[in-house]
């Protein structure tokens, strides 16, 4: 008998599983998101000259740039932290902002480890163009309604990989921007 049994760490990835997805003794809080991945390439309806895309392009969808979407779960914390720029720290107080006011324009997403292969393109501040998370239209029992409804549109502003074990990354914390639709 092991009385004193090797301390070890929790796995924030799993930590992270269960909150999402739940187990068999809670819920998960997790719900589907489109995650529009813009790629660095410029539609061809993109005007050099005018430096702006064509609202009705039917490739790119008056974006400017090629994307393609992902459906990924995540939990998004709406009127949560304060989205300057990329390069800002997501939970600093907004300058203008009195405490306890509420900003329904900003909201932190945490996403799994897997969500963001390529997250270093987010870490560089000379990325053009920022991608987009899009909230779906769900029942009243929590099921996605189909064909997809997109109810808000949140351009994502920062992502932050956080580190446990040996640095490998657990999750991801991405602030948002609420765009119109």
């Amino acid at each position: 008998m092991d009385f004193y049994p090797e301390p070890k760490a929790f796995d924030l990835r799993d930590e992270l599983a269960t909150i999402l997805h739940g187990d068999f003794t809670q819920p998960g809080v997790a719900q589907k998101v489109l995650v529009r991945r813009i790629r660095d390439q410029k539609c061809v309806c993109f005007e050099t000259s005018t430096g702006s895309p064509d609202p009705t392009c039917r490739y790119c969808g008056g974006e400017g740039f090629l994307w393609r979407e992902t459906m990924e779960d995540t939990y998004v914390a709406k009127n949560f932290g304060s989205v300057i720029n990329p390069s800002a720290v997501i939970s600093e107080q907004n300058a203008v902002a009195a405490v306890g006011t509420l900003d329904e324009n900003r909201c932190l997403a945490f996403f799994e480890y897997t969500a963001f292969p390529n997250y270093e393109r987010y870490l560089r501040p000379d990325h053009p163009v920022c991608d987009k998370l899009y909230e779906l239209k769900v029942d009243f029992e929590g099921r996605l309604v189909y064909p997809l409804v997109r109810t808000a549109k949140w351009k994502i502003k920062s992502l932050t990989p956080h580190r446990g074990d040996n640095g490998r990354v657990e999750f991801f914390e991405v602030g948002c921007e609420k765009e119109s639709l």
